[in-house]
């Protein structure tokens, strides 16, 4: 049976020469560090950090011992270090020669797995069992075949950043009743994950340099000759250097270790080196032991000069004579760079030689190599001296993170708040300088309703916590999601999702106090407004100070530019991405003119602080790409909170200031309220009205006397109006209030809409998600909060619009043709207009005019032709005038100007051939007529016939060419020129000129033809 450890003639003693210990310091510190925590009575699993070389393994022997252990499981990542372990327990040679254990006391009984075990009694008799986590892990058995839970009474896992990774975790977890101790020079993975435990004792590398524990590591960092620049070239650079070394009497013991990144090119560098007359062992995973084993005996007896290696025999191996390393690739993470590093700057007194690194600096220097890592490859040096910087700075930064994170309230149980960090993003909301609000949880206790348990926006809140102030409130919050194709809960998984809100308050009285939201889910976002009482207290952050905040940032590239279409259209994509080092320089004027600054992204810094950062002025957002510690999230708030408030000057200036700015919109224009468009993310996005169709067809207007103010500081709201075309008419089936946050509140009834499966929502609360874009007279426009200013104006614009038609015999007062015959006075304008469609050169043999006329039009006239290459399309809006002789009238052109705007999106939408056909079918309405043109050959390309489907206009979207009329006889061209020829201009010609200016702004972002008809 076990019991060795737990035998009194082990005769086993810390310090068996109190006056002349032989432990070293850092392993007697640890070993006391163990004694401490396990006096405690602490479950947690005991983290001890180590710099390699310097004695883990004779800790882990030693830690039986101290525990007086009935059997331990020591865990060990490879097949070599398992050999390795297993002899030094078999052995005990290490604690007999730090005198801790007498020369004659007896061995503890040893097992090595190599394989899964299928009889767990048949370890009852070790004292010690050495495995790979798959030969004992659970998660490799069956329930029924697992390892009885009470089997080990210690684990120690060696090189334990592997244990975060579920196999190893596993073991931890299945183990829970026993003492574990995690052994490993960094509490951290390659990729960020950080080792479990509490981390209970660290010894500093730069201690370790100071007590002779580590040697010098010299690097010989090579210089390509001219015109040299391919991989073959760089290894024979390296090859020549290293056999010179290899020459040299210093070095005559060393041997050599070769890097490759594959066995492909590791058998490459066997071959190079064996024809200088350097022969190398070629160690790898796909070796069986026995072969591998056999390699590393006749490496240590002398019978390879070194071993060529892929991505082994670094963790944990002891080779004290490697002195050389020819680093022909380059490892791509910090800690493995590290290891190699540790394991050439042993000490060792049979091998006093210093060690080299030999590598060339090309460009195989990854960008996970952070910092002080990437600048050993810019400059000569010892590396040995250099490693404190890398691996000292992360395990102090790793302690400072716990203690911040165990100052938050309440305590974390389930998960490590330390092994948070959050990306660096915030959600800007201002307080108003009016209200007295401040968010309840800095009161110190986490609000009602955001209490662990509680639901929000559809995720139950796991955690909620507050920092050690209060001025930071954290939330995990967690939802069971599975794919949409299938509702069987086989394939859900378990979402989680981290939320904070932060509010900073301001030091002037002129300054708004600020809550900066953290959180990707914009329902979430509303929803903490709404519980933490901000909805109405607040407004979104002013984009003029986000901007000046983001200039601040010392940009040396910008990645790339989103421009916003001030005059985007309904469905279609509202940005023109630019990217590109050079777009500073390369905005042209046509770009810059109908737009406003909707995104940036920029590289901030050099060197080692180099990062992206980005801005969205529409929805008050900045970011970073980087996450952080919640320790230095805070500083991060405070940082920003301060740019924005008082942002320092930028030696650059303004990211590209030709470039129009939104900003905060303080009262509406004074302007006429031209039209309401919904936002073009709700379109096309399969939202449908609950018992009347799709959300595509909503018409969103806005009352012409909105109760606007011209006074600054005035917020009255704008008064929505929602219709929905029907058989009679366009029905009014909801009222809503659009406050200049960019929120709306219902005035009726509510409308709920809903998408697939997904939960119901208010069409008020969808709205207030996505703002509807608000167009003025005047060319200004207002999307949510942010009020872009009104274009240039030129009478260039006008001249290039208008297209003047003789209107003789015709009754310009009258728009149809009913109205034509009361009134008696000669045709109606759409007659005219018919006539003129008709009378136009056809481009090829099919041609088609339709008539739309009424609430909900896609126009009143659509006119089509289909050619072989192109699809011609072009809507017509005709408005009759309001005088009896043309002028210039402002009323005659608003209500053609504000249909045209709402309208252009049909032009590069493909469901429009659908909707058309709909409507010549009288499924939807208003109806349309086909006044000229083949109705087979029409029905064919709308798709009417399922077996021409490659034929329908829908398959061909890519080769449409649209253009736009605007048909208003009672304006008329030369009237217009005259007034605005007068000095000062007409008031009436200048309003009417901002029109047609705002039309032709429209129509640009979708490559129309903008025109409008006229009088002479």
């Amino acid at each position: 049976m076990a019991g060795f450890y737990q035998a009194e003639g082990n005769r086993f003693s810390l310090f068996r020469h109190p006056g002349n210990p032989s432990w070293r310091v850092p392993q007697a510190g640890a070993l006391g560090a163990i004694l401490q925590h396990w006096s405690l009575g602490d479950a947690q699993p005991a983290l001890v950090v180590l710099p390699t070389g310097v004695g883990k393994t004779a800790v882990a022997m030693a830690a039986p011992f101290l525990s007086s252990a009935r059997r331990v499981l020591v865990l060990v990542p490879s097949t070599v270090l398992r050999t390795q372990t297993f002899q030094r327990f078999a052995t005990q040679a290490i604690l007999r020669d730090t005198a801790a254990l007498e020369p004659s006391a007896p061995s503890p009984r040893v097992v090595q797995l190599s394989k899964r075990v299928t009889n767990w009694d048949s370890l009852l008799d070790a004292d010690v069992v050495v495995a790979l986590p798959q030969c004992v892990s659970p998660r490799y058995y069956e329930e029924s075949a697992a390892p009885p839970k009470d089997l080990f009474d210690l684990v120690v896992v060696d090189e334990a950043h592997h244990a975060p990774a579920p196999t190893w975790n596993a073991v931890l977890r299945h183990f829970s009743d026993a003492r574990a101790i995690l052994l490993t020079a960094t509490p951290r993975r390659r990729d960020g994950r950080r080792v479990p435990g509490e981390q209970i004792y660290y010894y500093p590398l730069r201690r370790a340099l100071e007590e002779g524990l580590y040697q010098p590591v010299v690097a010989r960092i090579l210089e390509p000759a001219a015109g040299s620049c391919s991989r073959t070239d760089f290894d024979r650079l390296i090859r020549q250097e290293v056999i010179g070394l290899l020459g040299t009497p210093e070095h005559r013991t060393s041997q050599l270790i070769v890097r490759a990144a594959s066995i492909d090119r590791a058998e490459a560098l066997v071959a190079m080196y064996e024809q200088a007359g350097t022969p190398l062992a070629l160690v790898h995973s796909r070796l069986g032991r026995k072969q591998r084993d056999s390699l590393l005996d006749e490496l240590r007896s002398g019978r390879w000069r070194g071993v060529a290696v892929v991505g082994m025999l670094i963790e944990g191996f002891d080779h004290p004579s490697l002195r050389i390393a020819a680093y022909h690739d380059k490892h791509k993470s910090i800690e493995t760079t590290a290891q190699l590093i540790g394991r050439l700057a042993r000490v060792s007194p049979d091998y006093p030689q210093p060690s080299v690194v030999v590598t060339a600096r090309d460009i195989d220097v990854y960008p996970e190599l952070r910092g002080v890592v990437r600048a050993l490859y810019e400059e000569d040096g010892d590396w040995a001296t250099i490693l404190p910087g890398i691996i000292d700075t992360e395990v102090e930064e790793d302690t400072e993170n716990r203690l911040y994170a165990r100052m938050f309230r309440p305590e974390v149980t389930d998960f490590d708040l330390a092994a948070i960090h959050p990306l660096r993003r915030v959600v800007v909301r201002e307080v108003h300088l009016t209200s007295r609000w401040e968010p309840p949880f800095l009161s110190g206790t986490v609000p009602k309703g955001l209490e662990a348990g509680e639901r929000l926006a559809g995720q139950q809140i796991l955690y909620a916590g507050l920092n050690r102030d209060g001025t930071t409130l954290l939330l995990v919050t967690g939802s069971q999601e599975g794919p949409p194709w299938q509702s069987d809960e086989l394939l859900d998984t378990f979402r989680y999702d981290l939320h904070l809100v932060s509010f900073r308050r301001s030091t002037k009285a002129d300054q708004p106090n600020l809550v900066l939201v953290n959180t990707k889910r914009q329902a979430t976002m509303r929803e903490l407004m709404k519980l933490l009482g901000a909805s109405a207290e607040t407004s979104s952050g002013d984009p003029g100070r986000l901007q000046r905040a983001f200039d601040s940032l010392a940009r040396v590239a910008v990645s790339s530019v989103g421009l916003r279409s001030t005059y985007s259209g309904t469905g279609v994509p509202s940005y023109k991405n630019l990217l590109g080092s050079r777009i500073e320089g390369g905005v042209r004027a046509s770009d810059a003119s109908h737009a406003s600054l909707g995104h940036a992204m920029i590289q901030v810094g050099g060197g080692t602080s180099a990062y992206t950062a980005g801005v969205s002025t529409a929805k008050a957002k900045y970011w970073e790409t980087r996450y952080t510690a919640l320790r230095h999230y805070d500083d991060f708030i405070t940082d920003f909170s301060d740019r924005y408030w008082f942002p320092p000057s930028s030696p650059l200036g303004p990211l590209l200031p030709q470039v129009s700015r939104g900003r905060r919109a303080s009262s509406w224009p004074s302007a006429s309220l031209l039209a309401v468009e919904i936002a073009p993310a709700l379109v096309g996005r399969g939202w449908t009205i609950d018992g009347l169709g799709s959300l595509d067809r909503l018409e969103l207007g806005g009352s012409p006397q909105y109760r606007g103010a011209t006074q600054p500081g005035v917020t009255h709201d704008v008064h929505l109006l929602a219709g929905y075309p029907t058989e009679h008419g366009l029905e009014s089936i909801w009222e809503g209030a659009l406050a200049l946050s960019g929120e709306v509140r219902p005035l009726t009834k509510e409308v709920l809409v809903s998408r697939g499966y997904s939960q119901r929502r208010s069409l008020s609360d969808l709205v207030s998600e996505h703002p509807p874009s608000v167009f003025f007279a005047d060319g200004s426009m207002i999307n949510g909060s942010t009020l872009n200013p009104p274009p240039q104006f030129s009478q260039a614009n006008v001249e290039d619009l208008l297209k003047v038609e003789d209107w003789s015999g015709i009754d310009i007062r009258s728009e149809t043709t009913s109205t034509a015959v009361k009134r008696g006075q000669g045709i109606s304008v759409h007659e005219a207009v018919e006539r003129l469609l008709s009378s136009r050169p056809r481009r090829g043999r099919h041609r088609w005019i339709i008539g739309n006329d009424g609430p909900g039009e896609i126009a009143d006239y659509i006119w089509l032709e289909w050619t072989p290459k192109r699809i011609y399309v072009s809507l017509w809006h005709v408005k009759a005038s309001a005088g009896e002789k043309p002028s210039v009238r402002v009323s005659d052109l608003e209500e053609a100007v504000a249909q045209a705007i709402k309208s252009r999106r049909w032009l590069t939408d493909a469901a429009l051939w659908g909707e058309l056909e709909a409507r010549l079918q009288g499924r939807s309405y208003p109806r349309a007529h086909l006044l000229e043109g083949n109705a087979v050959t029409l029905g064919v390309i709308l798709g009417r016939y399922s077996r021409w489907q490659r034929l329908t206009l829908a398959r061909n979207q890519g080769r449409v060419e649209g253009g736009m009329t605007i048909v208003q006889p009672g304006l008329s061209r030369s009237e217009l020129q005259a007034r605005l020829a007068d000095s000062p201009a007409d008031l009436r010609a200048t309003q009417v000129q901002q029109l047609l200016t705002v039309w032709s702004e429209a129509a640009q972002p979708f490559a129309l033809r903008p025109t409008v008809v006229c009088s002479a």
